[in-house]
């Protein structure tokens, strides 16, 4: 079952040490953590073209919604969110917490990126000016560590 925003938002309040079991969290702490969750995932999706199927909204919407993002994204958001929300509570994140949250980014970039294939024609070295050439065999042999010569038949 997909995490919903309101467990992302309270995982990232819980890794600045503000979980809301030690006391009352407020409605507007939550909107307030919803909207930078939702800008910090259209951002992902704008500068990164990071696309991991979040819902998202313009951070007023229903906090009780399910994410739909895969599991192993998850991480990355609470951890992420949790660097943005804690100057606003006067926190400061652990090195941990930085460098877990980089890990995690990292992962989803891996998850997310595809290296486009591309084709190179034939030799392409510096002055090549004929296309599709095949070069003429070394007439020289390699010689190997024992002192012979390595014929290489094609």
């Amino acid at each position: 079952m997909p995490w919903t925003k309101r467990q992302i938002c309270e995982e990232a309040f819980s890794e600045i040490g503000k979980g809301d079991y030690s006391f009352d969290m407020q409605p507007e702490e939550f909107q307030s953590a919803l909207r930078r969750l939702d800008a910090m995932m259209a951002t992902w999706g704008a500068t990164a073209n990071i696309r991991i199927g979040y819902v998202g909204g313009n951070g007023f919407g229903d906090i009780g919604v399910e994410s739909d993002v895969p599991d192993w994204a998850v991480e990355a958001m609470y951890l992420n969110l949790a660097i943005k929300i804690a100057p606003t509570y006067g926190k400061t994140v652990s090195p941990d917490t930085k460098v877990n949250a980089k890990i995690a980014l990292d992962s989803i970039m891996n998850n997310t990126t595809y290296v486009a294939t591309r084709y190179l024609g034939g030799y392409s070295g510096a002055g090549n000016g004929i296309w599709n050439t095949t070069l003429p065999p070394s007439s020289d042999p390699i010689e190997t560590g024992a002192g012979g010569d390595l014929d290489i038949d094609v």
